[in-house]
């Protein structure tokens, strides 16, 4: 005889685990979902790693955890986030699932249980999270924080990197600032003696020893360029750099800098030509920057013209930006060095090329300088046809 008492008990008793298991399930759906978010807005690898040992602990509801990640340099497991009052006495577990690339459960009779999952992206572990409590631990318990280290593997590596990136631009600009400081001193005191020799303030010179002189001058100002070009864009690159925006009138900013290539325009029979509008709107940049960018290509295409070559600059204006253009009738550049123009040390190959002085880092530095200040630029140019380079900056009413 069937007793219907126990069996609507049964049922009872089923729907509600079942019930009960739902809102399991949900609540820790939640706290994944949370973590996802929190993965988006992580602003330092200390926080992240903090947040992910938490998350994970609340999880598993483990009275202690650990994340740890192995040091790319000693390939030693480091602690770098903990919960709960107990150290990390012994890090066997986690090398062991590091190696295997698996998770590892140890449960005791004792009450002190562990689960260990690896941090893996892209096939590569990068450490593990360690968790401890009680009571034993189960199959749903290493799914679930499975799930939470796979979410968190590939963030965790990327700030990893980041931060690695960030210390060795910092170590570089260390460097460089040295480099060039220490650099200037001994520069300066070479100038100044070889002025001295050029004014002839300590004694007459030959015609053999002025032309040494002359050699000398010309290479003590190669290496006052190059370092303070390397200066300027180390000051770039660390955001030390400070630019003094406002709105001007670029087309009086563009015959100032005409005026200073007068004479080594005529000196090669080159002719220049301005097109500026009347009524073009102010831009907004730094008027320091932009005389610095206008003399850098004003500069490019008088060395790269020949004698009796002509140069036009002209500004035009859209609804957002000033275009500049600057248009050359030289030599050119051949197509297979188009997109190495802008890189730093990059000269072309050209023969008449080489035979200009220069490091390889005036067009670096011009587009560092433009895009530093809202504006892009680009370069059209064939060999023997000239080269128009055209940048733009951004409108003061934007």
């Amino acid at each position: 005889m069937v007793n219907w008492y126990d069996v609507e008990r049964q049922t009872t008793q089923h729907q509600t685990t079942q019930h009960q298991m739902t809102q399991y399930q949900q609540a820790h759906w939640a706290v994944l979902a949370e973590l996802g978010e929190q993965l988006t807005r992580a602003a330092s690898l200390p926080e992240l790693t903090a947040w992910v040992l938490a998350t994970g602990c609340q999880l598993m509801n483990a009275s202690d955890g650990y994340l740890l990640l192995i040091d790319a340099a000693t390939g030693a497991l480091v602690v770098v986030a903990q919960q709960g009052k107990r150290p990390l006495t012994a890090t066997t577990l986690a090398h062991q699932s590091c190696q295997t690339g698996e998770a590892v459960i140890h449960n005791q009779h004792s009450g002190e249980c562990a689960l260990v999952v690896p941090l893996q992206t892209v096939g590569q572990t990068v450490g593990a999270i360690h968790v401890e409590r009680a009571t034993w631990f189960t199959a749903d318990d290493l799914d679930l924080l499975v799930s939470a280290a796979n979410m968190t593997a590939g963030t965790i590596q990327q700030l990893r990197v980041s931060e690695a990136l960030a210390q060795l631009q910092q170590a570089k600009s260390a460097y460089i600032s040295t480099v060039t400081h220490e650099m200037r001193l001994p520069l300066t005191a070479v100038k100044g003696y070889v002025d001295l020799m050029s004014n002839e303030l300590v004694g007459p010179l030959t015609q053999q020893q002025r032309e040494f002189v002359t050699i000398l001058q010309r290479n003590v100002r190669r290496m006052s360029n190059l370092l303070r070009d390397l200066s300027q864009i180390n000051r770039l690159e660390s955001g030390q750099l400070r630019l003094e925006k406002r709105p001007f009138a670029l087309p009086e900013l563009v015959e100032q800098v005409a005026a200073q290539f007068a004479e080594r325009l005529n000196g090669r029979c080159q002719t220049l030509t301005l097109h500026l509008p009347a009524n073009l709107p102010p831009v907004c940049a730094d008027p320091e920057r932009v005389t610095q960018i206008l003399a850098s290509l004003l500069s490019n295409a008088h060395k790269f013209t020949p004698s009796g070559g002509h140069i036009t600059l002209t500004l035009a204006s859209t609804p957002v930006v000033v275009e500049v253009v600057i248009a050359d009738t030289g030599i050119g550049i051949a197509e297979a060095d188009h997109p190495h123009l802008f890189s730093q040390f990059f000269r072309a190959t050209s023969d008449l090329v080489r035979e200009q002085s220069g490091w390889g880092l005036g067009l670096y530095l011009v587009k560092k300088l433009v895009e530093v200040q809202g504006g892009t630029i680009s370069c059209q140019s064939l060999p023997n046809q000239g080269s128009t380079f055209t940048f733009t900056l951004p409108l003061a009413n934007r």
